[in-house]
């Protein structure tokens, strides 16, 4: 532990840890600073980034290899530092602080296959750019409980094979349209969403669906019958 820690490398470093390809960077509260060397090979076979424990990093290098990237218990201005084109998975966990996501964190992201969004309790907002991940294969959102609502955009990555929303109690409905283009998709839970007063009949059209849950949604007054029809 190095909680003094404010700045990672610098210049005067000379390739650092060229071939390393998964780092965890755990317990640096007061570390500002993730400066790149001038060599370009610093990190470039890195393949999987995990951050912990709230950085204040406010500039960080860029990895182009990056593919896996977590972020717990970070600050909220860590989100604009995560957009990496190469990302294939992105996990945002426990972040309290964030209200929501800038389209802009999602858009450069056009490779990602795997979102997950938890524990967020106060986001309330997760951006229409979420429809420009058209390789997005799995989508988990848990206990973000002031999100009311997903974006309609929510059916553009046809793609999309799992979704998972869970004690978002606040949300009251699905998108109007947002899961007719979900042809791919094969489980769909949602589970423990106090306030969801409807599911979209718009169901009917996820024909590769396989596993269907809907499980203590208290508020939930009736299904539509066409979510039962082969």
């Amino acid at each position: 532990m190095l909680p003094n820690l404010t700045v990672f490398y610098g210049e005067e470093i000379l390739r650092p840890f060229p071939s390393i390809e998964e780092l965890s960077l755990r317990g640096f509260p007061n570390l500002e600073e993730w400066s790149p060397a001038n060599d370009g090979d610093a990190f470039s076979k890195l393949r999987k980034l995990i951050v912990d424990n709230r950085p204040i990093l406010i500039n960080m290098a860029r990895f182009p290899s990056l593919q896996h990237l977590e972020l717990r218990n970070c600050d909220q201005a860590m989100l604009s530092l995560a957009n990496f084109t190469s990302l294939l998975t992105l996990a945002i966990d426990r972040i309290p602080e964030i209200h929501s996501i800038s389209g802009s964190s999602l858009a450069g992201n056009t490779f990602l296959t795997s979102l997950e969004i938890s524990p967020c309790p106060n986001i309330i907002l997760i951006p229409s750019e979420l429809g420009s991940l058209t390789a997005l294969k799995s989508l988990t959102i848990r206990w973000c409980e002031e999100l009311m609502s997903l974006p309609q955009s929510l059916q553009n990555p046809n793609a999309l094979e799992s979704l998972e929303i869970s004690e978002c109690y606040s949300m009251t409905s699905l998108p109007d349209n947002g899961l007719q283009g979900l042809s791919s998709l094969r489980p769909l839970s949602i589970e423990n969403c106090n306030s969801l007063t409807s599911v979209s009949s718009s169901l009917e059209h996820l024909t590769s669906l396989e596993h269907l849950t809907i499980m203590c949604c208290p508020s939930l007054g009736s299904l539509s019958h066409t979510v039962f029809v082969p």
